[in-house]
């Protein structure tokens, strides 16, 4: 890790140390401890025309969380620690088979909060974590809502009778993220300055090619002018040391909503592969939505419509898109949100005929 990257981390921390040394002598200290979580589950169907399938899982908008948090805070200081598991059901296409659930440690780590900033310590998401549509002020989901990866199954001709035959499907690896994850390390988030605010993760070590150092920053706005709510973001990632095909990632994006509900975000990736990789993926998404609490007395609908794109998924070709409605409903009172939606996904490869994919799903979201 460079000497620079060492000292400005460092410099974070002293002031964060010394800046509340007396505060912490002379304030009263509050210790609480407390649970939080939620269980997100959905139905999905997954169509290409010529075969169809029904699948309960874990939902792509927000896959069940259990919290656990304890921090000592005085007027001047917060200190705490996090651990986030994730307890995932994973799918389940059998009525007799509970499918491959997943309980594993999502965060762990320790903090130091004050009027400077919060420094973190552990296994935390990235700085860098902004999908395309993180700066969406819709109450719907984005692409994120999609029930499942859809397998992609292309038709061929068959040599002894001439008509068309399905091979079977193989998920394709699209990634309309362009983030970097979760990773052990330093995290500094700073406090908002006129709307502004800065967050910078650095983790690994010096080694390269798989379990070396991994960093990442972004720079996020938000702010209201006359009643129109505005958000923007931009990041970057340089994950070489951590990852041998991949060299950097990064994204911007930009979101609206005016008084009446209104709202528009878009977004735009790329990725820079390593030396000798003839694929230079880059993707964008847009979408327009509505949100209002003019239709229920229980919470707010939100309807979006979605399209997102990306080239070269597969070495130097392969291009995927999707069109997706999503509609939510907020039930405050109740802590839950129902969503539900309907996606057209389509790929495409130089050589290969791949079936449009048509993907319905209706979940629901409870938060305790």
């Amino acid at each position: 890790m460079s000497k620079f990257k060492v000292m400005l981390l460092g410099s974070v921390a002293a002031g964060l140390t010394l800046g509340t040394t007396s505060g912490v002598i002379a304030g009263e200290v509050e210790k609480s401890a407390s649970t939080k979580g939620h269980v997100a589950r959905l139905i999905g169907t997954q169509d290409d025309g010529g075969s169809a399938t029904l699948q309960h899982q874990d939902s792509d908008r927000s896959g069940s969380r259990f919290y656990m948090i304890g921090k000592a805070k005085s007027d001047s200081m917060e200190i705490g620690a996090v651990q986030q598991i994730r307890l995932d059901g994973e799918e389940n296409n059998s009525p007799t088979s509970a499918g491959g659930g997943v309980v594993s440690l999502a965060n762990s780590y320790v903090y130091v909060k004050n009027a400077m900033g919060t420094l973190s310590l552990g296994d935390k998401t990235n700085a860098s974590s902004k999908n395309l549509s993180g700066s969406s002020l819709s109450g719907a989901a984005g692409l994120g809502a999609r029930a499942h990866d859809a397998p992609f199954n292309n038709t061929f001709t068959t040599a002894n009778n001439g008509t068309d035959e399905e091979n079977a499907g193989s998920a394709v690896g699209h990634d309309v993220s362009f983030s970097s994850d979760v990773g052990n390390g330093i995290h500094y988030n700073s406090p908002s300055f006129n709307g502004f605010a800065l967050d910078v993760s650095i983790g690994g070590s010096d080694t390269e090619g798989g379990l070396g150092e991994r960093w990442g920053s972004k720079v996020t706005y938000s702010g209201d002018f006359n009643g129109t709510a505005v958000k923007a973001h931009g990041q970057f990632a340089n994950i070489a040391g951590d990852d041998t095909a991949t060299d950097a990632v990064w994204n911007v994006g930009v979101g609206f909503e005016l008084a009446s509900g209104i709202n528009f975000d878009a977004g735009y990736g790329q990725m820079e592969m390593a030396t000798g990789s003839l694929m230079d993926p880059e993707a964008y998404q847009i979408s327009i939505g509505y949100d209002s609490k003019e239709f229920s007395s229980m919470g707010e609908t939100s309807v979006q419509l979605v399209y997102g794109d990306q080239s070269e998924v597969v070495a130097d070709t392969g291009d995927w898109n999707q069109v997706a409605l999503n509609i939510e409903q907020d039930l405050s009172d109740y802590g839950t949100s129902i969503f539900g939606g309907i996606a057209k996904q389509e790929y495409s490869i130089s050589g290969t005929d791949y079936e449009d994919v048509t993907t319905t799903w209706l979940g629901m979201k409870v938060s305790f």
